[in-house]
Parts: structure tokens; sequence; C-alpha cells
């Protein structure tokens, strides 16, 4: 995995650092996919680089929600709220996307945190 050469990072990866920055969040946080993208060492989102980056954060513990569709945004001017898997977050967007009705409720809570 490549080292973080951005504000995310140190001598860390660019995951475990953002895994730190969400926790210190409170377990969710709204980052933009062009700081994800800088920090993953890349210089363009295509569809094979935005699955990579979900490998790596599902890896480093984290999920993303906030965009359409399972996979992280291509476009780097968008922004992902990018979440702890293990903590109360993760446990309420589990039990939306297993709701009877999940895009409702999905689009009630974008609503909300204005996203």
């Amino acid at each position: 995995m490549r080292q973080a050469q951005t504000p995310l990072g140190g001598d860390m990866t660019a995951m475990e650092a953002l895994a730190e920055q969400v926790e210190a969040a409170g377990g969710f946080m709204k980052i933009g996919m062009r700081d994800i993208r800088t920090a993953h060492g890349t210089q363009k989102l295509g569809s094979g680089v935005v699955r990579e980056i979900h490998a790596k954060m599902a890896a480093a513990g984290l999920g993303h929600v906030g965009h359409r569709g399972p996979d992280l945004p291509t476009s780097q001017a968008e922004f992902v709220w990018v979440y702890s898997l293990n903590g109360p977050v993760a446990d309420l967007i589990k039990a939306v996307k297993e709701s009877d009705d999940a895009e409702k409720t999905i689009l009630q809570i974008r609503e909300l945190v204005a996203v």
C-alpha cells in the first residue's frame, strides 16, 4: 500500500491515517474524492482505481456513503461520508440498507446531512 503524502498521512499508510482521522472525528466524516485520490497516490479516478481504494478502505475498517451506487465516485470534485465499520454509524447504515424502503430512508438521511 502506498504511503500517505498528504495531510492524511505521516509514516503510516493512507488508509490507516484516514481511519485515525475518522475515529478522531467521532466515527464519520465528509471527505473529498480529491483528497482520497491524492492520499492513494494516483492522478486520476477511474473505475479500477476507485475499486482499489474501496478495497483498501474496507481492509482498514472504513465504509463510505453519500453518493449514488455502491462504488466511490470517479469525480475528484465529489465528496463522500467515510465511516468506521466498527461503530454506531455503521450499525445505523446497515439497518437502513436492510430496511424494506431503504432508498427512501437513504434519501431522507441525505437531506438531513445535506449530501
